[in-house]
């Protein structure tokens, strides 16, 4: 009796070992196939050389991004600028801080609903010096988290975060990314242009030169007082006019303009350390636009119309003067 007792016994052990065996190793399995490498995508941005992005807005023009001797230049449809301030180092601190979060899909037919099909996501390329391509990413939806707490303990208001749904290449994966990737990478190619027109401080600006179709006058300061042919300008039109010149940055790009050879129009702005700005401005009187260009971002021309920035600086005399 005792013999069957014990055989019954080690049946039981047996199963129950085997039973452990068949979890433990379906548990290792599993994690197998669950874990990844959060480090899949590394980025030394000290050597990157080449950047190319498909935004899914701007009808996915492709813009190109090159590390020439002289600094990185953006183009698009064989159109060169130089960069917007600030853009590259925010492009680079983006790729510096990609790192996988999770795997959140194994298969293709889950592109769509995340929006990493062709048609849905921004491309994104990057190639290190001597073109080794380094990352291909395709960019997807963007999750959005509300802070729990509106402020923090400083009483400052709590921002929110966020992930975004991204594939690498030709992997049927879908790994979250913390970040808003789209916010940086969805952009078409004039968002990512120099677009600097006059940048001066107004306290520095000592003269302005207006000529207007053929006439011409000049405003000069003397002390505090701003003066035109010896009478007091009005002080709240120039301290309006100087708000004006002190940051305007333009969009209205106009790449197909063919630059006439004498500028219709010409502002001249003098400051107190010798800089000079320069702004030509060109009519076309068919269209009733304006065209100008800036000594600070030369060659490159901004439409507009009658009632634009050009009505803005190019004013007549008597809106200088009290009545």
């Amino acid at each position: 009796m005792s013999k069957k007792i014990n055989n019954k016994i080690l049946a039981i052990i047996l199963v129950v070992l085997t039973a452990i065996f068949l979890i433990t190793n379906y548990l290792k399995d599993n994690q197998r196939s669950t874990h990844i490498d959060t480090n899949l995508i590394m980025i030394d941005t000290s050597i990157v050389s080449y950047i190319s992005i498909y935004p899914k807005s701007g009808n996915k023009e492709k813009v190109i991004f090159t590390k020439q001797t002289y600094g990185w230049e953006v183009e698009s449809n064989n159109i060169k600028s130089s960069l917007r301030k600030g853009s590259l180092a925010n492009i680079l601190s983006e790729l510096a801080k990609m790192k996988i979060k999770r795997l959140v899909a194994k298969t293709e037919e889950k592109w769509e609903k995340y929006q990493l099909t062709e048609e849905l996501a921004t491309h994104l390329m990057v190639e290190e010096k001597g073109n080794r391509k380094t990352l291909d990413i395709y960019i997807g939806k963007t999750k959005y988290q509300q802070p729990s707490q509106v402020y923090n303990q400083f009483g400052g208001r709590q921002q929110f975060t966020g992930s975004t749904f991204v594939r690498l290449g030709d992997s049927p994966k879908i790994y979250e990314i913390n970040g808003f990737l789209s916010m940086t990478f969805n952009r078409d190619f004039n968002s990512w242009r120099n677009n600097e027109f006059i940048t001066t401080q107004k306290e520095n600006i000592t003269q302005i030169n207006l000529q207007n179709n053929g006439s011409s006058f000049s405003l000069t300061k003397n002390d505090s007082l701003w003066i035109i042919n010896n009478e007091v300008v009005d002080s709240t039109k120039i301290a309006q006019y100087l708000n004006l010149l002190a940051n305007q940055q333009n969009t209205a790009f106009a790449d197909n303009y063919k630059q006439k050879e004498v500028p219709d129009y010409i502002l001249t702005i003098t400051s107190n350390n010798m800089n000079t700005i320069t702004v030509n401005c060109f009519e076309d009187a068919l269209s009733n636009n304006y065209y100008l260009e800036s000594s600070l971002n030369p060659n490159v021309f901004f439409r507009s119309d009658s009632k634009g920035i050009f009505k803005e600086l190019f004013v007549d005399i008597d809106y200088f003067i009290e009545k």
